[in-house]
């Protein structure tokens, strides 16, 4: 379904970014072409701080031009 979604997305389309807060996500995502764009540690005042990580995959006619 994801790879599917991510077929339907025109060539010239702006990059998709997206955000998780689970380690095994990135690893997946990153074989989907996504990279890391930051990694931080949110701190609220409740529940205990965790990590989220922002990642970014550019349109296909910019990662074919890298």
């Amino acid at each position: 379904l994801f790879a599917d979604a991510l077929a339907a997305v025109p060539r010239a389309a702006a990059p998709i970014v997206l955000t998780t807060h689970e380690e095994r996500n990135v690893r997946f995502y990153a074989r989907a072409g996504f990279r890391v764009t930051a990694d931080e540690t949110l701190r609220p005042p409740r529940p205990a701080p965790y990590r989220v990580w922002s990642m970014r995959r550019d349109p296909p006619d910019a990662r074919e031009a890298a």
